[in-house]
C-alpha cells in the first residue's frame, strides 16, 4: 500500500515472513513482481527488513496526516490522505475500508459518501466527517501526526474545536446516547466569527456537505455550519 511510504504511517511497513497478502481485482488479469527490483535494490545484507519504496517526487504534494483516539488502554488510527491526484471515489492502493473489531477500542473511521474507511484519500479535507463510537472507557483523548496544521478537528457537541497539528490534543468524554457523527474536519473553528473578515476561507471548497447528527440535518458550507434552518451552529 502506497500508505507505507509515509512518516506518519504508524501501520505495518513490511509485510512479515511467511504471511499470506491479498491483491484486489476487478476482473480477470495478470501481474508480474519483480522481487529483486521492488525490495532488493542496492541491498547487501539480506537478513535486512524489507521495506516499502520510497515515495516519488511527484507524490511530495500529498499529505498524510494522522488521528488517534486513545482512552487509558489503547487506542484506534484513522489515516487521511490528501492531494489533488486523489478522487471521490475509492482510490486504489492508497484508502482502506474499515472494519470494526471487539469493542474493546474505540471505533475511529473518516465517511466517504456512506462508506467507513480507516484510510481515506480525498482532494481535500474540508467537511470531511470523522464517527467516533466508544470501547469500554468514557474519557478520550484525540492526537494527530502529519498534516498541515491548517485544518480544526471540531466537536458539534461540545461546540469546541483542535487545531490538526504536530503535538496538539484534544480530551473529551462520551456519554450515553451521544451520537457518532460529532467530529468534523474544516479550515473554520467552530467558534470561529459567523461572518468572517479580510481573507477567511477565501480558498475554501464552495460545495455543500449534510450530514445527520442527533437525528438533525446539519450543513457545512465554506467552513462554516448551519442547521437545516440556516442558522449558524454555536
Amino acid at each position: 500500500m502506497e500508505a507505507a511510504a509515509y512518516e506518519a504511517w504508524g501501520g505495518l511497513k513490511v509485510i512479515p515472513s511467511m504471511q499470506a497478502f491479498l491483491i484486489q481485482v476487478t476482473g480477470e488479469t495478470g501481474m508480474t513482481l519483480d522481487y529483486d527490483e521492488m525490495v532488493r535494490t542496492n541491498k547487501t545484507n539480506y537478513n535486512e527488513k524489507l521495506h516499502a519504496p520510497q515515495r516519488f517526487a511527484d507524490e511530495q504534494a500529498t499529505t498524510l496526516t494522522r488521528l488517534r483516539v486513545a482512552d487509558s488502554q489503547t487506542h484506534t488510527d484513522l489515516y487521511l490522505f490528501e492531494g489533488e491526484k486523489f478522487s471521490e471515489g475509492f482510490d486504489n492502493g492508497w484508502e482502506a475500508t474499515y472494519m470494526e473489531g471487539d469493542g474493546r477500542s474505540a471505533q475511529l473511521y473518516a465517511m466517504a459518501a456512506e462508506e467507513k474507511m480507516a484510510v481515506l484519500a480525498t482532494p481535500e479535507l474540508e467537511g470531511t466527517q470523522v464517527g467516533f463510537v466508544p470501547g469500554q472507557e468514557t474519557a478520550y483523548t484525540f492526537s494527530f501526526t502529519g498534516g498541515t496544521g491548517e485544518y480544526y478537528l471540531n466537536d458539534i457537541k461540545a461546540q469546541k474545536s483542535a487545531l490538526i497539528q504536530e503535538g496538539n490534543t484534544y480530551s473529551f468524554e462520551y456519554a450515553n446516547g451521544d451520537d457518532a457523527n460529532r467530529f468534523y474536519i474544516s479550515r473554520t473553528a467552530i467558534d470561529a466569527p459567523a461572518t468572517p473578515t479580510g481573507v477567511n476561507n477565501t480558498d475554501a471548497s464552495p460545495k455543500a456537505q449534510k450530514f445527520i447528527y442527533q437525528n438533525k440535518l446539519y450543513i457545512l458550507r465554506n467552513g462554516v455550519l448551519y442547521d437545516a434552518t440556516g442558522k449558524v451552529v454555536r
